[in-house]
């Protein structure tokens, strides 16, 4: 997948460098992912094969976290590789490994050890632009920390939108690119640390032990949730009626905040879709209101503007009714599927069916 908005290009700018400081640029880094491909080269990620319900959303899940590992390994190879002699090679790298994890995020089920992750891997909703304040400090004063000593950071300074923030933000030219390049390649190690652990605890099904109707109940919770993370990912630069906050936005300086959406949304139906899951099940005991699912979300998604920057266009009156009605068409796969879909399959959905516990 590419950026489609030609405004968003990396703020790196290609230098002449020899291969010697590129090697120690990349040593540390390329030895953690030495480690990762090595132990996992023989059997990678193996899956739990046993019998249960669950199993095809399980299989899925582990595909998801094991997808979200090879394109963080990418990544990282980009880095790697390309950071000091044509760094644009790397935004088509970040970008793909943020779709990988647009299908874990928000969901809050699973294993405790991947959900453990989460804000490694993201650091979002960032009010208070903390990533940004916590990243010029750190390339101002550690360009070169190590990945093992990155760990012991703040969770800001981990993940993928502080790869976004060396890509993307100009306060990042306030150090050289040496510097910008050391601190990504360190950073993009530790994304790869963290997807591993992800992807390591998906080798077993956390929801063996459950009954079919607590499956169930695990199934809505696992969607409801999701579907409330992308909701707060538009109500939050919407804001008030006429005073819109378009940095409130998810990944709002590569300007991809939609094609983030639009990822999600893809995912979302393939969860739905899934064999044994809540549109097969309805399909068997109300098949209109299957039908009303899987018609609105395939009209959502044919008409979600993935092409366009949410960033750029919110303060207008005709970007803001657009976003507007993209929550809108979220709020009602919400309403489908809690009201609707919850009642003709006898799920109750509570509080604690949405919170996240």
């Amino acid at each position: 997948m590419t950026l489609r908005n030609s405004k968003a290009k990396p703020i790196l700018q290609g230098v002449a460098a020899s291969v010697v400081l590129i090697l120690a640029i990349g040593c540390t880094a390329s030895q953690d992912e030495a480690t990762v491909s090595q132990q996992y080269s023989t059997n990678a990620f193996s899956m739990d094969n046993r019998s249960h319900v669950s199993q095809p959303m399980y299989q899925l899940q582990h595909a998801r976290s094991t997808e979200l590992w090879h394109k963080a390994s990418a990544l990282h190879h980009a880095v790697n590789t390309w950071c000091l002699v044509e760094p644009e090679a790397i935004t088509e790298p970040w970008h793909s490994a943020m779709a990988s994890w647009m299908a874990l995020q928000g969901q809050e089920r699973g294993p405790q050890q991947a959900l453990e992750q989460n804000w490694s891997m993201q650091f979002w909703p960032d009010k208070k632009n903390t990533l940004g304040r916590q990243m010029s400090e750190l390339l101002k004063n550690e360009p070169y920390i190590d990945p093992s000593e990155l760990a012991n950071r703040s969770v800001t300074v981990q993940g993928l939108g502080a790869v976004e923030w060396l890509l993307f933000d100009p306060a990042a030219q306030a150090s050289s690119a040496e510097q910008r390049c050391a601190l990504m390649a360190s950073i993009s190690a530790h994304t790869v640390s963290t997807a591993s652990t992800m992807a390591s605890a998906w080798q077993q099904n956390p929801w063996l032990e459950l009954d079919n109707q607590r499956w169930q109940q695990e199934m809505f919770s696992m969607v409801n949730n999701q579907l409330d993370f992308m909701l707060k990912k538009l109500s939050l630069p919407l804001a008030k009626i006429g005073k819109p906050n378009p940095y409130f936005a998810e990944s709002w300086r590569s300007q991809t905040s939609y094609s983030n959406l639009k990822a999600n949304l893809l995912q979302l139906q393939s969860t739905l879709m899934v064999e044994g899951g809540i549109v097969s099940s309805l399909e068997a005991i109300d098949s209109p209101v299957a039908s009303r699912i899987t018609e609105a979300l395939a009209q959502t998604i044919e008409q979600w503007p993935s092409d366009e920057s949410l960033f750029e266009q919110l303060p207008t009156k005709s970007g803001y009714r657009q976003a507007l009605n993209a929550f809108n068409q979220l709020d009602y796969l919400d309403y489908l599927l809690t009201q609707e879909a919850s009642q003709a399959l006898g799920v109750t959905i509570g509080f604690n069916a949405t919170d996240g516990d």
